[in-house]
């Protein structure tokens, strides 16, 4: 199994063999899409999974990100809503954080 330099796996425990296979979200990251998202879906297994997620707060209210990802590439998508001028240099941002941290990336926003 190959890993990314640095990370090991978790030794696997009694309590962790039990667990049910969709854990629920920690309670952070939920409070943090309760303020931030208005609607979200997400699925995937260990290889890919992909997420949609509508905003309802901040400076792209009501765009919508669509997020794709397979092992270490990452594709997202931002549709702007109707007279969204907010993007800014945001496309370029996202680029450049994305393959900083090793995704091969590609980002659009329409």
């Amino acid at each position: 199994m190959a890993l990314h330099p640095g990370i090991s796996p978790a030794p696997l425990t009694p309590a962790a063999l039990a667990a049910p296979a969709a854990l629920p979200v920690r309670e952070d990251l939920q409070n943090l899409l309760t303020g931030l998202a208005r609607r979200v879906a997400w699925g995937g297994d260990r290889r890919k999974g992909s997420a949609r997620i509508e905003l309802s707060e901040g400076a792209l209210a009501g765009a919508t990100l669509v997020v794709h990802t397979e092992q270490r590439s990452v594709s997202v998508e931002i549709e702007l809503p109707a007279g969204g001028g907010a993007a800014g240099d945001l496309q370029q941002r996202l680029l450049d954080r994305l393959e900083a941290r090793g995704f091969a990336a590609r980002v659009r926003i329409e």
